[in-house]
């Protein structure tokens, strides 16, 4: 409330006449030098208690014993270490910005508040995402890193389970392969011909998921035949033993891949979830800050003395 007083010389000096109006629609809605000062306590808070958190469980890890903690548990702690120094860092960048901006009404501390905290997340946001966070070391570039760190190692898990269904070294085609060159060499003088009429023979069995075609089969137990002095038989037991080895090969390969991908589709899954809850949290807490700073109404009253002559 505005207090104002005004002297009417036709009754007289000493008889003022006092009106009372709302200030309340006089202040400006949002002060976003108190939201700048609210942005930056709520860093500042975030980076102490992160580098607090940071330290805490470095201590924990010492490499020349083997009583160290896993990384899934550490890796959990800081995440929610993480999770909780930004609720934290929130509530009091939203109890600064609402207290500063000095405006009475709890509608408009609670936005202030929500605004603080909405910016603060972004330079956040921005600081893991970009080399910024790098530049300026401490928290927020290891925590940057070990953000992107985790993205690549996931990246090439899923990569690495894969190689063996889609090919590349160390395939399980490469594999037949080599072992078919082997044999020939180590029961031929000149295998190179017959290497390569077999290793084609056994690259069109793998196209076909391991079912040999009768042209293939023949091909196959003729040249061992030929180069190995094997019987029709036992040429034809070796290509057996091959094509099951091929198949059982494929076959974990195939569900490693499927378990990469499900475990890197519930990593995502529940990393998205649980930034959502932290970020919820954090809002909250930003709004509570804000409550909790909005000045009284009585600390900003103002007095205006206006005289008529």
């Amino acid at each position: 409330m505005t207090t104002r007083t005004d002297y009417d010389l036709d009754r007289g000096a000493s008889a003022p006449v006092t009106t009372a109006t709302p200030m309340t629609s006089a202040l400006r809605r949002i002060s976003w030098g108190a939201v700048f000062a609210g942005v930056v306590i709520s860093l500042i808070t975030h980076l102490l208690l992160t580098t607090l958190g940071l330290g805490i469980g470095m201590s924990t890890i010492d490499p020349t014993r083997g009583g160290s903690p896993d990384a899934t548990p550490l890796t959990l702690g800081a995440s929610i270490w993480w999770a909780v120094s930004g609720i934290l860092a929130a509530l009091a960048g939203g109890w600064v910005a609402s207290r500063l901006a000095g405006i009475p009404v709890r509608t408009d501390g609670v936005l202030h508040g929500l605004v603080t905290w909405a910016a603060t997340t972004l330079v956040v946001i921005y600081l893991l995402t970009s080399t910024a966070g790098s530049l300026l070391g401490g928290a927020f570039g290891v925590l940057g890193n070990a953000v992107s760190g985790l993205g690549q190692a996931a990246g090439q898990a899923a990569t690495t389970a894969a190689s063996a269904v889609t090919g590349g070294a160390g395939n399980p085609l490469e594999t037949l392969q080599q072992q078919a060159r082997d044999l020939l060499a180590a029961n031929t003088d000149n295998p190179q011909a017959a290497a390569d009429s077999l290793t084609a023979a056994l690259a069109r069995i793998a196209a076909s998921g391991g079912e040999p075609s009768p042209a293939d089969r023949q091909t196959v137990i003729d040249i061992l035949s030929q180069q190995t002095g094997m019987t029709p038989q036992q040429a034809e037991q070796r290509l057996q033993e091959w094509v099951n080895s091929y198949q059982q090969t494929m076959a974990q390969a195939e569900q490693q891949a499927v378990q990469a991908a499900e475990a890197t589709t519930d990593a995502v899954s529940t990393a998205a979830i649980s930034s959502f809850i932290a970020l919820l949290l954090g809002a909250i807490a930003g709004a509570i800050g804000g409550r909790m700073g909005t000045p009284r109404e009585e600390t900003v009253l103002t007095a205006t003395t206006t005289t008529r002559y």
